[in-house]
Order: C-alpha cells, then structure tokens, then sequence
C-alpha cells in the first residue's frame, strides 16, 4: 500500500512557518506537510458526539493548530476511519513570538503545546463538531478565520510590533464572539482583554480602560478569585490607569494583580515575570524606590532561569531594573541592565521594533547621566526615528523622545535646536493628557529650564510653577519629581535674585532628598550645589565653600572626574579659594545649569511598558 495514502495530510494558511509544523506534529504521528495561502472552506454540521477518531489524531490536530498561529478550527480524517471531525481548539496560554525566525515558536513552547492538547481533550464536547462522510479524504485543515484563530494572529501582529493590524483582529473575534455567545461567556472577556492591551500599546487609554474594565466584569463573575487570567487583566489595567497619571488606583490595582499571581502561580513561573515587572513600575513611579528594585530583581531572575537563552520578557524586566536603578543615583549598573536588554530586543525583535526605541532611549540616558555624551545624540535620535515611523503621530513615546532629544541639546547649549523639541513635546501633551497629569509636569519643567537659559524668566516661572503644582497634587508626599520641580525653582529665583526666596527652596529640596535618598544620591549633590550658589550670591562664601566640597564629595564617588558635574564643583572651589574671590552678588561659575548634575536628576520622561502581548515590555523614568 502506498504510505501516502494512509498518513493524514495537513494543509495550513497564514505565517506560520512549515518547520514549525512540522517539528510539532512529529511527536505525535507521521504526517505530510503541504503548504497553501488559499483558506480552504469547511462547512459546519451539526453531528452526533461520538466519533471512531484515535486520540492521536486529535492529539496532533491539537498541536498543529496551536503551533500554526494562525489556526482556530482542524478537520481531521482517520485513515480508515471514515469519518471527520472538525474541532476548534482552546487558545493556548503560550504567548505566540513572531514566527518569522524558523522553527523558534516549537522550541519556546512545546510544553505549552502539550498543555494545549490536553486541553482540547477535555474541550471536544462542547466544540463545534461537525461529522460527514469522506470515505476516500486523508486531509488535516486548518482554517484561519474563526474567532481564536484571529485572537492567535493578533497575538503574533502585536508581537511583532503591528499594533494596529493586530487590534483589527481582535476586534474581528470579539465582534463573531458576541455575535454568536451568550453575553457573559468568558470567550468574550478573553477577546476584550486583547482589544484593551492593543488600544494600551496604541495609547488609546480611554477605550483600553473601558474595554478592560467589562473584561474584568465579566471574568470576576465566571472565574474563580484567584483565577490568573483575572490578575494578567488587573495588570494590564494598572499600566492604563498609570498611563492616565491616577498613580493611586494603579497601585491598588497592581497590587491586587500581585496577590492573585503569586496565589495562583509557583514562585519560579515564568508568567509571574510580566506582574512583577509592571509592579516595579508601579513602585518606581510612586517614587517607592527599594521595593521597586526587589520586585524588578525578582521579574529577572524568574525570567533568566526559565529562559537561559534569552526572552523578551527578561528585556522587559531589565529595563524596569535598570530604570529603578538610575532613580536611585546607579548609573553605571543602570547602564549595564539597559545595554543587555537592547541587544535582547534587538536580537529577539529587530532593529525597528517599538520595543527597541525604549531600550535606546534608556540607554542614552544612562549614557548621558554618566557624561558618555559621544554617542547620546545618535541614539535619541534613532529611538525617536523608530517612535515615528512605528506609533501613531500623537502617541505619548513620541513627545516622549522629543523632549529626551530636547533635554539633551539644552545640555549641551544648543538652544535653537532644543526649544522646538521641547515646545512640541509640551504642546502634544496639553492637547491629549489632563492638567493634571505627572507627564505634562515634566514637559513645563523642561520647557521652564530651556525659557531660563533664554532669561525668558516670567515665563519659565509660570511653566515651573505650574509643573510643582501638578506634581505636589498628584504625587506622593515628598516624591523626588516634586524636589525636583523645587530645585529648579531655586534656580529660577537665583537667576532673577530673588535669593531669600531661592535659599528657602533650596533647602527645602535638599531636605526632602535627603529624607527619601540614598546618602550619596547625585541629586543631594545637585541640591547642594544649588545651595551653594545661592550662598555665593548672598555673599556667604564659607557656607558656600563647604556645600560645594560636601557636592564634590558625592560627584566623585558616582562619576568619572572628567565628569561635567565633577568639573563644575572643582572649577567653583577653585574660584573660591582664590586670593580674590567674587564679589556678593556675582554668579558662580555653576549658576544650577543642566551641566551641573546628570539629566535624568533635573528632568525626565515616561515610557511606557511595552503592552502590545500578554507578557512583554515594559514603560518607566527617564524614565515606558
């Protein structure tokens, strides 16, 4: 007998890769591979629940059309069976990868294959199951249009970076969902979820919210409490609620999200990554900087065992480390995590990924904070070339990036090149977030300190008033983004010598950094230096002297002494300690200029975690 004739055929459509396939078919039954781009149509029958179907033909079916990304319904004869079923599988709980890099997709997730089979199993009965005659058919089809066969090609488009493609698809399968299920069916909560991580990826934070919120609805009724699709939406819509600056009901979200994970999950679950990850940058943005650095520590290493060979969630959970680390004065460590977690996305997901940008972008400013500035302006400038051809033109990583590539030339003095940036960053936000929120702070602190260097001063008064109101209303107590706004305050009314109100707020500043701050934090080095200036402009050069060589002290321990900031508090003791030194009322050399301290000390910007899959990506503060 010929084989060909007994072997099941399989014809498969969409991307998914032949060797994928195959390798995924080959522990379960010899079959013949046969690839088309032409979905073949299978009609539907109503049809009796037994079947002669070895189990190992379904078994395969299950494989196949998980492994293929793109399949949802299997039609499947037995040799010699005579019959046909055609099954819709369950969604595998395995994150799909982009399916481009031949036979990875068997190599990630082969058990979650088999977890998927079995499954099918147990989900036979109350599949669509249809039964006809093929007395002579040896054919395996799958087709690519039924609703979680859009759900794992949306999967897979926002793996890649094709956002909207992806959030087409998903709203495709929740529209036949809700067409043809019962209005609480948790199919549809599952397709809501996917909808509302696309529309968070897009920055659509409104429709995220509003489709995350019914998801949560409809899961909380049909699941178990500590179900862990309910902690994966609480999740998701922890970093919406983060993205809409309502800082206080991300953190109870997260937190919940964080409590169902850990119950049904084991501590070394590699799904147990993505919450951690998300709840440093919880933790981070509310300035909580120690538990933040052990929940990002812990996203890592969970990741890094379970996935030697390097994932995207491990690049995700080292930028959030590494973003935690710069909050906490440690570039250089904060350096190394970002450097690892670009050549990861670089190698994993290609050089023009969204995902690429962010980890550019921290990278730069890491660079920058430790005065590496030969190559900063290349890399803001790839990161925002990436943000543009990849996010829509209003998305907040945009303003983002400008407003990174803005705070730099003004570092650099290049004034004429910094305030457009820096104006378009501002303008991009009034137009899109609430007066209130902590982005549109950062975006008038940055445009305040360029208007400064331009002795525009009414008006960078008004932008850094503004910024520490906002900040002061939405933001912890003593958050360090609010000492922030007050040292550049500080600077402002020394500039325009207003020196009693300037040493008030310098103080205040150094206070409040000094009470939430490592001792040898390099922004207690800038509040001092700030002091210190005012002190020379008062006339008071002792004080001034010994606030100085306390800044030095810490600058020297963090940087290199070529360093802008070493530079500055050697070059002002020197003036201090000549014979003649400046008269009261003459600026130090070191009026509070960007130079004085690294960037990421006196302004930053967000980034938002990467959202477009289940487990990614991840936001923070140049923080993405």
């Amino acid at each position: 007998m010929d084989d060909k004739k007994t072997k099941p055929i399989l014809t498969f459509t969409g991307i998914a890769p032949k060797e994928a396939l195959e390798a995924s078919l080959t522990a379960h039954a010899a079959i013949d591979v046969k690839a088309t781009r032409t979905p073949v149509e299978t009609p539907l029958e109503t049809a009796p629940s037994d079947s002669s179907m070895a189990r190992t033909d379904i078994l395969t079916a299950a494989a196949a059309a998980s492994g293929s990304a793109t399949a949802v319904a299997a039609t499947i004869v037995s040799p010699g069976a005579g019959r046909t079923r055609t099954v819709a599988p369950a969604s595998s709980r395995a994150t799909p990868v982009s399916t481009s890099k031949s036979g990875r997709f068997w190599a990630d997730h082969r058990l979650a294959l088999c977890g998927t089979a079995a499954l099918l199993l147990l989900a036979i009965p109350a599949t669509m199951v249809a039964l006809r005659a093929a007395p002579d058919a040896t054919a395996l089809t799958v087709a690519a249009e039924m609703p979680a066969g859009l759900m794992s090609r949306a999967e897979v488009l926002a793996a890649e970076g094709r956002t909207e493609d992806a959030l087409a698809l998903a709203r495709r399968a929740l529209e036949a969902r809700e067409a043809s299920l019962p209005a609480g069916h948790i199919d549809i909560a599952q397709s809501l979820v996917v909808v509302g991580r696309n529309l968070l990826a897009l920055d659509r934070l409104p429709d995220a919210d509003a489709a995350l919120r019914r998801a949560l609805t409809l899961q909380d009724a049909a699941l178990a409490v500590d179900h862990i699709d309910i902690s994966r939406t609480l999740s998701t819509l922890a970093m919406v609620e983060l993205e809409q600056g309502r800082l206080a009901e991300a953190e109870r979200t997260m937190r919940r999200a964080v409590r169902i994970g850990e119950r049904a999950l084991a501590a070394e679950d590699p799904a147990l990554s993505e919450t951690l990850t998300r709840w440093a940058t919880v933790l981070r943005v509310m300035g909580r900087h120690g538990e933040a650095e052990q929940a990002a520590t812990r996203a890592r290493d969970i990741s890094e065992r379970a996935r030697p060979e390097g994932h995207r969630d491990t690049a995700t959970a080292l930028v959030a480390l590494a973003r935690v680390q710069q909050a906490q004065g440690r570039f250089i460590d904060a350096l190394a995590q970002s450097e690892r977690a670009l050549e990861l996305r670089e190698r994993l997901l290609g050089a023009g990924h969204r995902d690429v940008a962010s980890s550019l972008a921290a990278v730069a400013a890491m660079r920058q904070a430790l005065g590496r500035n030969d190559d900063v302006e290349a890399i803001l400038k790839r990161a925002l070339d990436i943000r543009e051809k990849a996010l829509p033109e209003t998305h907040d990583l945009i303003a983002a990036s400008r407003g990174e590539l803005g705070n730099f030339l003004r570092a650099q003095s290049r004034l004429d090149e910094a305030e457009p940036l820096l104006q378009r960053a501002l303008e991009a936000r009034e137009a899109r977030l609430g007066a209130e929120h902590p982005y549109l702070a950062t975006s008038l602190a940055n445009m305040a300190a360029v208007l400064q260097d331009r002795q525009r001063f009414a008006q960078a008064q008004t932008m850094a008033e503004r910024a520490l109101a906002i900040r002061e209303k939405v933001l912890p107590t003593d958050h360090p983004d609010i000492a922030r706004s007050i040292v550049g305050l500080a600077s402002l009314f020394t500039a325009q010598r207003q020196l009693a109100q300037a040493e008030t707020f310098a103080r205040r500043a150094l206070e409040i950094r000094e009470r939430v701050l490592p001792a040898e934090h390099a922004e207690i080095a800038h509040s001092r230096g700030v002091l210190a200036t005012v002190f020379w402009n008062q006339g008071r050069l002792r004080e001034a002297e010994a606030e100085f060589q306390k800044a030095l002290e810490i600058q020297e321990k963090s940087f290199s002494v070529e360093h802008p900031a070493v530079v500055n508090s050697r070059s002002n003791l020197a003036l201090l300690r000549r014979p003649q030194t400046p008269a009261a009322g003459q600026r130090a050399s070191d009026t509070v200029s960007s130079s004085s301290v690294p960037t990421s000390a006196t302004t930053g910007e967000p980034e938002m975690l990467p959202t477009g899959r289940q487990r990614t990506a991840a936001p923070a503060t140049v923080e993405a």
